[in-house]
């Protein structure tokens, strides 16, 4: 299972988690099976609310679950 967690920076394992899912500078991606992390910049942070978009990065990605505190209604959806 691959894990998105929007994070503070890009330490990876060591970064902390982000208060909001399309505002956090870095997304922290977790693969279960193979124990990789990867740590990539959210190019969409400072965005207005509402105006980014992060389905591509997450197809790309493969991921199947987001842990987050709090997302948007679009983010949701």
């Amino acid at each position: 299972m691959k894990i998105c967690i929007p994070s503070q920076d890009g330490r990876g394992h060591d970064s902390r988690v982000h208060g909001h899912f399309g505002s956090a500078p870095w997304f922290t991606f977790v693969d279960t099976e193979t124990n990789a992390v990867e740590a990539v910049e959210n190019p969409a942070c400072g965005s207005r609310p509402g105006s980014c978009h992060h389905v591509g990065i997450l197809a790309r990605r493969g991921v199947n679950v987001v842990v987050s505190a709090g997302m948007g209604r679009r983010a949701l959806q």
